[in-house]
């Protein structure tokens, strides 16, 4: 069976008839009437006389539940933000061809659910599709941000700010950064970048102050404005009354000062404020937020989560809370290691949530329904968590807290509300989510015992 092109232009185009040996091709000069036929093509083409036509099919083709990630070239008249959402130019037919079946090899591996896809299962099948492509942020002075990444909105469906998913895709690891694309600073409060600096003066912070011509007098060090000086038409100095006669011998000019024409406060320079053209606050420029915009590409986690299924997304609930990465949560626990054993009054505890026949449910019921029972008993997890206390995940089913100034009788009794309440979620299910825990308490730690030892000795206990 031939693979099915679906052709966009405003108008017949002549170039359509050089792929009809190779596929079935159709032609539209608008999204809704391909809508309407149902179809289910293999590759879109789009032929555009205007950046407007080329926006609106590009994107209404990302962010549709059916069509997200299918191939997209497109020739003619394209802004460069649509050029991050399509495939590159129009190929020629063996080319495209040729392409096609890459696509489908990749497809084919892809870990096919029946379930709607979620926005990082869209994401990773779309990368995965395209082997080696990297996400690239898109520089616009009008957006708030500057910044923008096309593609990672087209593909969130509106479910969710993309800065936040960036930064949970990253957290999750499923991507990696690549080049540094810039460096900016922006408002703590609404992380606008549409900043201006204005100088003001340090003693009342008001924006009317000039430039003057300040003298220096060498008898007494009196520094002052040059008009301060000035009696009678000539320089006598106003604390010792020094006639001050030649420039270098008994006075100079120092670099310019300022003043203020609120509180005449003389000074030699001001202070910065960066105010926000959005919400209008003024901060200092040491307050700014440091924001580092990246190129992203899929990890090999990212890879095995798309070759595996959904496993590693399901648990990404727990990053929601108190959660650190794990090279921090073991920089962490050596750090309370070490102290536990200067300090022995200095307690702790840790606890692991080792979710053993997570993938087997998955394959069972389908992401959603587990991902329902995880976000119940997550949500216990977290109203059982005080704020110094960690979270962190492993890149497998396991999910460890560490629990400072939490002694033995603590930790068994978190641990015995956890197992209760992960059985009350399910009393009424035939099939159970079985979770088992591995706990230990800072009496129970062995001398030398570092924190990268101390995970896996615990790991080991459960697998």
């Amino acid at each position: 069976m031939s693979r099915k092109l679906i052709y966009f232009s405003s108008k017949p185009n002549e170039r359509l008839g050089s792929f009809q040996s190779e596929f079935d091709c159709q032609h539209f000069d608008r999204f809704d009437a391909f809508l309407q036929t149902e179809a289910r093509p293999d590759v879109f083409l789009i032929q555009a006389d205007t950046g407007d036509y080329s926006h609106d099919i590009l994107t209404r083709i990302r962010g549709h539940g059916d069509y997200y990630c299918d191939l997209c070239f497109v020739d003619g008249e394209i802004a460069g933000s649509d050029k991050l959402l399509s495939d590159g130019g129009i190929p020629d037919p063996d080319a495209l061809a040729s392409r096609l079946s890459e696509v489908e090899d990749l497809h084919a591996a892809f870990k096919r659910r029946d379930e709607p896809l979620y926005r990082d299962d869209r994401l990773l099948k779309y990368l995965w599709l395209r082997p080696g492509f990297v996400i690239r942020a898109h520089y616009d002075w009008s957006s708030p941000g500057f910044y923008s990444y096309p593609l990672l909105e087209a593909l969130s469906f509106s479910e969710i700010d993309v800065r936040a998913w960036l930064r949970n895709l990253s957290l999750k690891k499923f991507l990696d950064k690549q080049e540094l694309q810039d460096r900016q600073r922006e408002c703590p409060h609404c992380r606008s970048t549409h900043l201006s600096f204005i100088d003001v003066c340090p003693n009342c912070q008001s924006i009317d102050i000039e430039k003057q011509i300040s003298l220096h007098c060498f008898v007494c060090g009196q520094v002052g404005p040059q008009q301060e000086f000035l009696r009678n038409g000539v320089l006598i100095c106003p604390k010792c009354e020094t006639h001050l006669r030649q420039i270098g011998s008994d006075y100079d000019r120092p670099i310019e000062n300022y003043s203020c024409r609120q509180c005449d406060h003389f000074f030699d320079e001001g202070d910065v404020l960066a105010r926000c053209a959005v919400c209008s606050r003024s901060m200092a420029v040491e307050d700014l937020v440091v924001n580092k915009i990246y190129a992203w590409k899929l990890s090999e986690l990212g890879q095995i989560v798309a070759i595996r299924g959904a496993m590693t997304d399901i648990l990404s609930i727990f990053t929601e809370m108190n959660f650190v990465p794990q090279e921090l949560f073991l920089h962490n626990l050596d750090w309370i290691l070490l102290q536990a054993e200067r300090y022995p009054e200095c307690t702790f505890s840790m606890l692991g949530l080792y979710f053993v026949n997570l993938q087997q449910m998955v394959d069972m019921l389908g992401s959603a329904r587990v991902l329902q029972k995880v976000e119940g008993f997550a949500e216990r997890v977290r109203e059982s968590l005080r704020k110094p206390d960690l979270c962190t995940r492993s890149t497998e089913n396991m999910v460890w807290l560490l629990l400072p100034q939490t002694g033995s009788e603590g930790l068994s009794s978190l641990k015995t509300r956890l197992e209760r309440s992960i059985e009350q979620l399910q009393e009424a299910d035939a099939q159970k989510l079985v979770c088992e825990f591995a706990s230990f308490s800072s009496e129970q730690r062995n001398a030398g015992e570092n924190a990268e030892l101390l995970l896996a000795r615990l790991r080991s206990e459960l697998i």
